[in-house]
């Protein structure tokens, strides 16, 4: 009997040791209720939430989605990988996943879940609901939300008849990252950037600031930033995106868009100004990509004195910040977000 009873507190001590600190607890809400359409990260242009999601697509050569980005910005690696495997509640492993386009955030795909799918998923804790949120931001419905996070960091609203995901908000205190590979800008010159909630959007690991108060130059920023994440995350997603070698303009044929090569063109000396051809000194020549993302309705592009917005339409990723202050606040993401839609 003494031999049994030391066994068998034996085992029960082994398990103890293997649970302790295997569940993390959510905790109470300390970053409010969104109501009425708009959360507590601002308010979105075109719909009626301000909130962050993204998903799909796996980046590619440069890019890592699950640990370091050549933007310098960590993506959260696999933090907690075995929990969620194991199926293990763990409120920190969905917190710092990386953000992919189209439809994956916090370590889940959301494309077509319900809130009920969503609560059973493998490594997800049980979500808080906040209640009635409002107008659903797609506008069919009334919606509810749910979030995770001690400060509700991520946030799920859900229409309430279908129950279905109508969009997903990641908020400050979400530490996850979407990161592209090195593609082209309009000059040819080859870039990575990285977006981090509550960190200055970055190229090539360097603060790059989006020049808000001055529309022809945020267009170009914009677009030479839509068209590395398309390049990283539309195939990955099942989406269209030409990024063929070129060089010149007149082998970019994308349709639905005006589409350049991203190179340094020629200068004509007659007119000085740039030809459809790129520099040959430049053997490799450049890539497709779209000339003006705002123009051909790719992109949304607004600044409505409160807030800031960008999305990349096609992958239903939107990215917000504050309007009307100064620089490097300007070009802090404090919301991203995704829908079940595009605006």
């Amino acid at each position: 009997m003494r031999t049994l009873r030391i066994v068998f507190s034996a085992v029960l001590a082994a398990l103890a040791a293997s649970c302790n600190g295997a569940i993390a607890a959510v905790g109470d809400s300390t970053g409010g209720t969104s109501t009425g359409g708009t959360s507590t990260g601002g308010t979105s242009t075109g719909g009626s939430s301000t909130g962050g999601s993204s998903t799909g697509g796996t980046s590619t050569g440069g890019t890592s989605t699950g640990g370091t980005s050549t933007g310098g910005t960590s993506t959260g690696g696999d933090a907690g990988t075995d929990a969620a495997d194991a199926g293990l509640c763990n409120a920190e492993w969905s917190l710092v996943q990386p953000i992919q386009p189209r439809w994956r955030y916090a370590g889940v795909d959301w494309d077509g879940l319900t809130i009920d799918a969503v609560d059973s998923a493998p490594g997800l804790c049980q979500s808080k609901p906040l209640g009635a949120f409002g107008a659903c931001p797609s506008g069919n419905g009334a919606c509810d939300a749910n979030a995770w996070g001690d400060a509700n960091e991520v946030l799920v609203v859900w229409n309430v008849a279908t129950r279905a995901v109508d969009q997903v908000q990641l908020r400050l205190g979400y530490t996850g990252g979407l990161m592209t590979d090195v593609y082209p800008d309009h000059t040819g010159a080859r870039h990575a950037y990285s977006f981090t909630i509550g960190d200055v959007i970055r190229r090539d690991g360097v603060p790059f600031e989006i020049e808000w108060t001055d529309a022809p130059t945020r267009a170009v920023q914009i677009t030479d930033i839509f068209n590395a994440v398309m390049a990283t995350y539309a195939g990955p997603a099942g989406m269209p995106f030409d990024t063929t070698t070129c060089t010149s303009d007149t082998m970019c044929t994308a349709p639905g868009t005006v589409s350049v090569c991203e190179c340094t063109h020629t200068i004509d000396p007659t007119t000085m100004k740039p030809t459809a051809d790129c520099e040959t000194t430049i053997p490799n020549g450049g890539q497709c990509g779209i000339a003006d993302c705002g123009s051909d309705g790719n992109c949304l592009i607004d600044d409505d004195g409160s807030t800031t917005t960008f999305g990349i339409l096609p992958l239903k990723v939107y990215v917000q910040g504050p309007a009307g202050v100064a620089q490097p606040a300007l070009s802090t993401p404090q919301v991203v977000y995704g829908l079940s839609y595009s605006k």
